[in-house]
């Protein structure tokens, strides 16, 4: 089934009435040209339940999965926009391609809000890094020497069969009253993806559960992989030089 959401492409608006910035014309006119090869290959990736390699390959080709990342990372740092409307595209040739493609860009911005050490780590070797994520926490997150053990199932990981890295929900030790929901990095190798997205519509998008067994995750950098512990403070700047992200109470 090929979940197209609409025959016309879509408008571009003058971004930014209200927010000062516009839309990038180019990134969604690269969307725009993806849209017939999209289409074509939408039936196979509600067969497969994953997007085929062939259209990842063209949208990282022309640099649709890294709409958010910064500039200095080789991405195109661009505004809400922007994305908005280049993901429009894309989901206008099938509807589980732009699915996976929005939940990618938004998981491999995430990355870049971890420790410059992390990032570094993430697309110092691969500027074309791709990031999936689940917030809920795992089944295990154990704190042993030099950072947490991690293991459980994030199920509903969209995109996951083209990242290369996840975002997850682990819990963390914190002093009783304080929120203990926290993320870590953890590479692709570390985890396995569990079949278990099988339903009627948006098969394409690959939603399956990444599984982790007894995953070491250190709270500094170190081989591999991140685990972030939380802020006590909501402003976005580390305290320490060790890979942080707040807790969730300070997203907003």
């Amino acid at each position: 089934m090929t979940d197209t959401l609409v025959e016309q492409p879509i408008p571009l608006q003058l971004a930014g009435e209200g927010m000062g910035t516009g839309v990038d014309a180019d990134l969604v006119a690269r969307a725009t040209a993806l849209v017939p090869l999209i289409r074509e290959y939408a039936d196979k990736a509600s067969e497969e339940r994953r997007v085929g390699p062939e259209v990842v390959a063209a949208l990282e080709e022309a640099g649709l999965f890294k709409i958010f990342v910064p500039k200095r990372y080789g991405g195109y740092g661009a505004n809400m926009a922007t994305g908005v409307q280049t993901l429009a595209e894309i989901s206008r040739g099938d509807g589980s391609t732009g699915w996976a493609a929005s939940l990618l860009n938004v998981c491999t911005w995430f990355a870049t809000t971890f420790s410059q050490q992390a990032q570094d780590e993430v697309f110092g070797a691969n500027p074309d890094a791709k990031v999936c994520g689940i917030f809920t926490p795992g089944s295990k997150s154990e704190r042993v020497e030099g950072g947490y053990l991690v293991s459980g199932r994030w199920p509903y990981s969209s995109g996951s069969f083209a990242a290369d890295w996840a975002t997850l929900g682990i819990g963390i030790d914190v002093p009783d009253g304080e929120d203990p929901r926290a993320l870590a990095l953890i590479p692709a190798e570390a985890w396995t993806i569990e079949p278990t997205w099988f339903v009627a519509g948006m098969r394409g998008t690959g939603s399956d559960t990444i599984v982790v067994e007894d995953h070491s995750c250190p709270t500094t950098g170190c081989n591999g992989s991140w685990a972030c512990g939380r802020r006590s403070s909501s402003r976005r700047t580390s305290r320490t030089r060790t890979p942080t992200w707040p807790s969730f109470r300070s997203l907003r």
